[in-house]
């Protein structure tokens, strides 16, 4: 008997390429990600850090420029930790995007494969038919011989 082909082995190939690719594409958002959201932990331990130095403390005396200086610098601060949550916010749009394109490619190629493996199947049965028939076919021959009626 011939081997098995699969005439859309190409097709399978290229939506395998197709799923690796969107699986770099998921990997590189998901770090882009993680590094927002470790820029904006550190935004906001900034953040914290100055309001604590402009908080007042009992007894304690500052001057009016130092405290005018601390509230431009937790202005400045906090419009860090807004950029910082709002590029989280984007990062986290694109990683949904790259997970639903991962997974349609994934999809897309889990599809041929079960059509691959359906004809292949279809193929084996098809083959263990064709032999056991030539096998039925030899052994009826066989038994002719011997049996001369």
């Amino acid at each position: 008997m011939k081997p098995f082909s699969f005439r859309l082995d190409r097709l399978l190939r290229l939506r395998t390429q197709s799923e690796r690719a969107q699986a770099g594409v998921l990997a590189q958002a998901s770090r882009q990600q993680e590094e927002q959201q470790a820029a904006l932990a550190a935004a906001s331990a900034r953040l914290e850090q100055a309001s604590r130095q402009l908080a007042p403390r009992p007894g304690a005396v500052h001057p009016a420029g130092t405290l005018h200086h601390l509230g431009l610098t937790v202005a400045v601060v906090s419009e860090a930790v807004q950029r910082a949550a709002a590029a989280l916010r984007e990062a986290d749009a694109q990683v949904a995007s790259a997970r639903a394109s991962f997974q349609q490619a994934r999809q897309d190629r889990r599809t041929v494969e079960r059509l691959r493996e359906l004809k292949e199947a279809a193929w084996q049965a098809a083959t263990a038919r064709s032999e056991q028939r030539e096998h039925d076919d030899a052994a009826g021959a066989r038994h002719a011989r011997r049996d001369p009626r």
